[in-house]
């Protein structure tokens, strides 16, 4: 899903909800073996890579963006 830079953490932030509202369960670790490679985007775009962190003792989570250009270089 390609969206303009300005809606990106809304977007992200109403994904999270719905994640939180289907989720009542006690969050799962799990740990990715293989440590994923970034690829560029095409020209002239950007690339969002995102993860989140639930703690339900807290009742609280936590929510991390990357962008990226076509070069490598964060926003």
């Amino acid at each position: 899903m390609l969206l303009p830079l300005n809606q990106v953490f809304s977007e992200a932030a109403r994904i999270l909800q719905d994640f939180l509202e289907a989720h009542d369960d006690a969050p799962v670790l799990v740990r990715n073996p293989v440590q994923p490679k970034w690829f560029a985007p095409a020209q002239p775009r950007y690339k969002a890579n995102f993860d989140r962190a639930l703690f339900k003792s807290t009742d609280s989570a936590g929510f991390g963006v990357i962008i990226q250009d076509t070069n490598g270089v964060r926003s």
